[in-house]
């Protein structure tokens, strides 16, 4: 076949350019039979029609190169023969674009693809359905096998296409009931009135399988002409009393459908714990909730009054009115959930409903909902609560108002403030709501709090301004160094240790301007933790005070700085009479040695209490040689 082929191609060679005929040479390179890459359209025994062969291997060539130009221009002008000289290994490039092909053809068109890939008609049926092409439909089915197309009915009763729906029962090769009754419970998803009207005439149809999932999902979208054939079927009816298709309507708020079921009767809308008035409130179907309300089957005080629960935590108004009328509901259950959620959630008019109800408590759960207002900065939502006198402001030792200042919410501190009933000077506390703010470098409360005659910035041991020191916020220090009542001196000068600690040169400068602060207390604690920590900026600035000792601790410093190898560091300390670069044996020039610090080794030596004791360094010169051979040449 393919030699006649390549010698057939000798008379076609004229007819082609020359990318032409190397593309069709292509094919039959790779073994691919002529009739699979040219339709069956122009296929013959022997090349007549060379200009045919040419304008086919044109036509594919534009299409995969440049599809909109050339494609979109047949679909417009339906030149399905041409579209139909497009190989099916073509149009398999794009299932989307072959799809479209494949839509816009007539039967003809289709007759011609007659040779569609299997694992591709799937996709082509399902688009003849969907659009209605009866003819298509009805050639397909009957070329092809029963497995190709065992899934049509359930398509056509998906897409309402009643005609073909029709034809497809009337061959007698599909079985409506299959995949557990799909093509039915399509029809009720989707609400086919009439598809659904042909298929309960089918004897092996079961509207009821799938738990009655045909009934749910058509009460769920709210279709009730489908709804009502579908009751009226015996087998539907004898599971109405355990289905939850109460639920469904009443969750989507069908009210149509809730009330033929409400009149008909046999469904229990109180079924599943009464979860349809649970749903109808959570959605805010108010009417349904009305609806339901009036049948004694309902009660709307179940799972711990659920449904009053679900309408305040989706500020359900209506649905919320609806249920406070009823006595049966308690709307202070489950610790005042209600109203609870309704604060957290910033409900302010759902708030005010449930206020109007005496057994609604506010302050519930140690005034959680408050505490949480404050701390979200919610100053109309903490008025409204404030107005109802159960509420404390002062409640957990004033949690509201540190709440509040750790978030930064000037204006919530003020109006707690101004409440009689929150005074933080009432409270038995250590911390104070100052070093709150100063700890999180809330300039703006800082000041407001310095301004209120019933806080104290030095409240335990002036832990504001230590905390300020602690943070390194130096605004905040600035601010709390302002005032009389502040001593940064307190807790035996613990601020100035804490500050050279952190690295805080600023802040470490204003404290060593300050009178009462004491650099050298604790035993120059701030200078040993400068050392210690490597804070070289802050030691520098210690060192220039006169109160430092820098031979605290047998001469710490120097013998810390030597081991670290700061250089610049042991440089000052020698410039100091106070300090012995001796110390502790010569354990600073030891130390330098042992971690190669050559420099700082260098400049020890250079000093003359080292030199006279240069006849004790046999370790030193032991450890140099060992490790650095440049510290051995010069000892």
């Amino acid at each position: 076949m393919l030699n006649l082929i390549k010698n057939e191609l000798q008379l076609v060679g004229n007819y082609l350019t020359l990318n032409e005929y190397y593309e069709l040479l292509f094919a039959l390179r790779c073994r691919l039979p002529l009739v699979a890459t040219i339709n069956p359209t122009y296929y013959f025994e022997s090349f007549k029609d060379n200009l045919a062969i040419s304008n086919y291997i044109r036509l594919n060539h534009d299409v995969i190169s440049n599809w909109n130009a050339v494609a979109l221009n047949l679909l417009r002008y339906r030149q399905v023969k041409e579209i139909t000289r497009i190989s099916p290994s073509v149009l398999s490039l794009d299932m989307k674009k072959s799809i479209s092909v494949i839509e816009c053809g007539d039967l003809y068109g289709l007759k011609l693809l007659r040779d569609i890939e299997p694992e591709f008609y799937h996709l082509f049926l399902v688009k003849k359905i969907e659009y209605g092409y009866f003819e298509s439909v009805k050639y397909l089915v009957e070329h092809r096998n029963i497995s190709e197309i065992e899934n049509a009915l359930v398509i056509a009763a998906q897409c309402g296409q009643l005609k073909i729906l029709e034809y497809l029962l009337s061959t007698n090769k599909l079985d409506p009931s299959l995949d557990n009754n799909l093509a039915i419970i399509e029809a009720g998803e989707y609400g086919h009135r009439q598809i659904m009207l042909l298929l309960l005439q089918q004897p092996s149809v079961d509207p009821s399988d799938s738990d009655n999932a045909a009934l749910h999902l058509a009460a769920s979208k709210g279709y009730i002409e489908v709804v009502q054939y579908l009751i009226q079927d015996e087998r539907v009816a004898k599971l109405l009393e355990i289905s939850f298709v109460i639920c469904y309507a009443a969750e989507y708020g069908h009210v149509d459908i809730l009330k033929l079921l409400l009149k008909d009767g046999r469904a229990d809308p109180g079924i599943n714990s009464n979860c349809a008035i649970y749903q109808a409130a959570s959605n805010g179907h108010a009417e349904c909730v009305k609806l339901l309300l009036q049948d004694p089957r309902v009660d709307p005080a179940a799972q711990n009054n659920l449904a009053v629960r679900e309408a305040a935590d989706h500020n359900n108004l209506d649905c919320l009115k609806a249920l406070l009328k009823d006595p049966r509901v308690d709307p202070a259950a489950k610790c005042n959930y209600a109203i609870r959620k309704a604060i957290q959630n910033n409900s302010m008019d759902c708030v005010r409903i449930l206020l109007q109800d005496g057994r609604v408590d506010p302050s519930a759960c140690e005034n959680e909902a408050f505490i949480d207002t404050a701390s979200l900065g919610r100053i109309d939502m903490a008025k409204l609560l404030l107005s109802d006198r159960r509420v404390d402001p002062s409640a957990d030792e004033h949690a509201a108002l540190f709440k509040c200042t750790e978030n930064g919410h000037l204006e919530m501190a003020r109006l707690l403030l101004k409440d009689p009933r929150g005074d933080p000077s009432t409270a038995n506390y250590s911390y104070n709501p100052i070093a709150v703010a100063a700890e999180l470098g809330h300039t703006h409360l800082v000041e407001m709090y310095l301004n209120e005659s019933n806080i104290d910035p030095s409240v335990n041991e002036n832990i504001a301004i230590r905390t300020a020191v602690l943070k390194g916020c130096i605004e905040c220090f600035k601010i709390l160094l302002k005032d009389s009542r502040v001593d940064p001196s307190d807790c035996n000068n613990e601020a100035v240790s804490l500050a050279a600690e952190n690295d805080s040169v600023e802040i470490l400068q204003l404290l060593l301007q300050d009178a009462r602060v004491d650099p050298s207390s604790n035993d120059n604690l701030a200078l040993r933790n400068a050392l210690t920590y490597n804070k070289w900026d802050c030691a520098k600035l210690l060192l220039k005070d006169k109160r430092v000792d820098p031979s605290v601790e047998d001469n710490y410093p120097i013998r810390i700085s030597a081991w670290s190898g700061n250089l610049e560091m042991v440089e000052l300390l020698l410039q100091d009479d106070r300090v012995d670069p001796t110390a502790r044996n010569n354990f600073a020039v030891k130390m330098a040695a042992k971690n190669g610090h050559y420099e700082v080794v260098k400049l020890l030596l250079q000093d003359k209490r080292v030199e006279s004791t240069v006849q004790n360094f046999r370790r030193i010169r032991q450890a140099a040689k060992s490790r650095y051979s440049e510290h051995f040449r010069i000892i």
